[in-house]
């Protein structure tokens, strides 16, 4: 089963946005933490601070995310916030990669990307492909 969680932070002290999305993931999941976030927040914000206390707190360091020019949920929006989504599955796993100098060389790029990936065998999962 897969479960998401949708958070927004109006906190503008980023160590205090970030543990409150971190704490707000945990209480969701029945106090197991994340195995992935997306995160998009404010431009505004210390983002070493920030990630650091979300990891802290959520319990997980695979997050992904941008910087953003405004940040929105469901039916909140506004600017100078952070907004989350987090991911808890037992069905997919979760890695990140970077991928740098996309301009100047995409293969590299995208290479650089898909050599973080685990591969389809493992561990297995329901619906990975059997080749």
């Amino acid at each position: 089963m897969t479960k998401t969680f949708t958070a927004l932070s109006r906190e503008a002290d980023s160590a205090q946005a970030g543990m409150e999305l971190g704490l707000a993931m945990r209480k969701a999941f029945g106090g197991a933490a994340p195995d992935a976030i997306v995160l998009f927040a404010s431009s505004q914000h210390d983002y070493p601070a920030l990630l650091a206390a979300l990891a802290e707190e959520s319990g997980t360091d695979v997050i992904v995310g941008s910087s953003s020019a405004g940040e929105f949920m469901n039916a909140s929006r506004g600017e100078g916030l952070v907004s989350a989504l987090a991911i808890r599955s037992d069905e997919m796993k979760f890695r990140v990669g970077v991928g740098r100098g996309l301009s100047s060389d995409p293969g590299a790029a995208a290479h650089a990307v898909a050599s973080t990936f685990a591969g389809v065998g493992q561990p297995p999962l329901p619906y990975a492909p059997r080749w």
